[in-house]
């Protein structure tokens, strides 16, 4: 997982094209790079190949449901933080999505800050997550002597 919030390893899987577009450039505009596609199917795949710290999920998508995907990558990939998007929500999808691991849950149409502050969220969890997982390291190292 990426240390400086600004080399975070993002990707963003939305049927929308015009969402995607939107996305990606306001994470540009803030100095952020990222990844994508319109396809849920090829989303899966490249997560497969490659690990993300953050991925921007909308929940209602073609052939596969964000859900599912969203579970998938959390059973593999379980630090990853996942930002659902969705234009269909309701308290059944944000428990659901809560309950298969999303990390945040962000309503189309959304605000930019509101969309950034996620970000911002999942960085500093991830942050945690590295200085956790270090400081365990140099227990288990003075343990171990």
């Amino acid at each position: 997982m990426s240390n400086d919030k600004k080399n975070l390893k993002i990707f963003i899987i939305d049927d929308e094209p015009s969402i995607v577009n939107l996305i990606f450039n306001l994470l540009k505009n803030f100095g952020y790079k990222a990844e994508f596609t319109t396809d849920a199917a090829k989303g899966l795949k490249i997560i497969q190949e490659k690990e993300f710290d953050v991925i921007f999920l909308d929940l209602c998508m073609p052939k596969e449901s964000g859900l599912t995907i969203l579970k998938k990558i959390k059973a593999v990939y379980p630090l990853t933080q996942i930002i659902v998007i969705t234009g269909y929500s309701s308290e059944f999808s944000l428990k659901a999505c809560l309950k298969a691991g999303a990390d945040e849950f962000i309503c189309k149409p959304f605000d930019v800050d509101d969309l950034i502050k996620a970000l911002e969220r999942c960085a500093e969890r991830l942050e945690t997550y590295k200085k956790i997982e270090t400081l365990e390291k140099i227990v288990g190292d003075k343990l171990s002597k």
